[in-house]
């Protein structure tokens, strides 16, 4: 383990926000810093090296990168590409953005991890925090880099992090102080092959953690309420009131057996966000925050961007953006999160998971199925194959004709729902830029039929 960088030669991969990131905080640290970025097109990324005074190479990893005391990589790197395997044959040591940020943190780390909700439950608990006046700094997956908020924020209480299965791929001494597992289904296989190296990853956020520290984990979840070798285990159920941990009973929320609120009064619908809004509360209420807080911020707190996200009413349609619906069971939860009839877009860069688990339940709740993208046609096959009835589905090209197919079909009272089950890199440059696609195409809709 390397802790002290100064006057070191560190070559990073990858000029993403995290990439980026690392070479502020290593050139900050005094380290002699080189990035290696596959892409040739990351002008802004250039130009930001060049302000910072780091040497960089884009359009190949040379052997360059094995110039170096430790090479760091960033979370969308494979592990397996050969100039890291090279590095790995001359024991050259391969750190993470997260671990080496770490090495930096002056306060304790609130961290969460799993396959759906990240991003709105690490939201929720950052807000519940900053209510309760404890100063919360939110990084990590969720589009700051930890690396960022090691070097630019001082005046920190503690950080909640957002943490993916690739981040805690390439740990060794990362230690959240309280942490959380939301669920694990498949997801990433593409990257880790199968579901025990994914579970793997992901039980790596407790790797490190001591009993005093703990660990928050569902109960509804099959592959998690059975960890019995983490001592430090806290559940959080939805289903029921568990012994220790947070709960619903009698219709009411309960974190370590204190009564919260009313299950009604949060403002988060769903059944998965309730699983979010429990493990949140758990977790702030470990850290600090007050029963008060908590339950003022489940009453106001309405989500983020792109996840469920209202759009629109147009000839009394609702019209919701579940852009980061990118996986299979992210979408089976969208999708029981309505009783109306719904008109469904899918589709995009699968991840290898397979769609039967979609199709049933596309049988069940939609009416009409849209399909875009590389694996619509998988995804229509899948759902003629179980009884959807095959006029019912429309493949589109783009995602503005697939709302045009949509309102010209959708009767009053029904949902449009953009929940695509896969990735957008196949016609898109993330999630956001295929949400607010989506958005554009539905509020020039909604102009035109006002």
């Amino acid at each position: 383990m390397i802790k002290c960088v100064e006057g070191k030669r560190v070559s990073i991969i990858g000029a993403s926000r995290s990439g980026l990131g690392l070479a502020h905080l290593l050139r900050a640290k005094g380290a002699k810093v080189f990035v290696s970025e596959l892409s040739k097109d990351k002008v802004e990324a250039s130009k930001e090296l060049e302000r910072l005074g780091v040497s960089f190479e884009f359009g190949e990893h040379s052997g360059k990168v094995l110039n170096a005391d430790l090479i760091a990589v960033s979370p969308g790197v494979p592990l397996d590409i050969p100039i890291l395997e090279e590095a790995k044959r001359r024991g050259i040591p391969i750190y993470g953005e997260i671990e080496i940020a770490f090495w930096y943190a002056n306060a304790p780390i609130y961290a969460i991890t799993g396959t759906n909700g990240k991003s709105t439950t690490v939201s929720l608990l950052n807000s519940i925090l900053r209510n309760s006046g404890i100063k919360s700094v939110l990084a990590g997956n969720i589009g700051y880099p930890f690396s960022r908020a090691i070097l630019e924020e001082r005046d920190v209480d503690c950080y909640v992090l957002e943490i993916s299965s690739y981040q805690l791929e390439t740990i060794e001494t990362f230690r959240p102080r309280i942490s959380a597992i939301l669920n694990v289904t498949p997801d990433h296989l593409d990257r880790h092959k199968d579901m025990e190296s994914y579970l793997k990853a992901k039980l790596n956020i407790a790797l490190n953690q001591r009993e005093e520290d703990s660990i928050w984990v569902n109960a509804n979840d099959e592959l998690l309420r059975d960890l019995s070798f983490i001592p430090q285990k806290f559940l959080f159920w939805k289903d029921g009131l568990p012994s220790k941990g947070a709960g619903v009973a009698d219709g009411k929320i309960f974190v370590l057996k204190e009564e919260v609120l009313n299950v009604s009064e949060i403002k988060l619908k769903g059944p998965h966000n309730l699983e979010n809004a429990l493990c949140a509360s758990g977790m702030a209420y470990q850290a600090g925050a007050s029963l008060k807080a908590i339950a003022d911020t489940l009453r106001e707190f309405s989500g983020l961007e792109h996840r469920m996200e209202f759009v629109a009413e147009i000839n009394g349609v609702l019209y919701i953006n579940d852009s980061k619906g990118t996986n299979v069971v992210s979408t089976l939860l969208a999708l029981d999160s309505f009783s109306s009839p719904i008109i469904l877009i899918a589709g995009g860069r699968g991840k290898k998971t397979g769609y039967e688990k979609l199709a049933k339940k596309i049988v069940e709740k939609v009416r009409i199925l849209i399909v875009l993208g590389e694996d619509g046609p998988l995804i229509r096959e899948a759902a003629i194959k179980e009884g959807f009835p095959q006029e019912n589905i429309v493949s589109v090209c783009s995602m503005e004709e697939a709302v045009r197919v949509a309102h010209s079909l959708a009767k009053e009272g029904e949902y449009v729902l953009l929940s695509p089950a896969c990735a957008s890199f196949d016609m898109f440059s993330n999630f956001e830029e295929r949400g607010r696609v989506f958005k554009r195409a539905v509020l020039s809709l909604q102009r035109r039929s006002s």
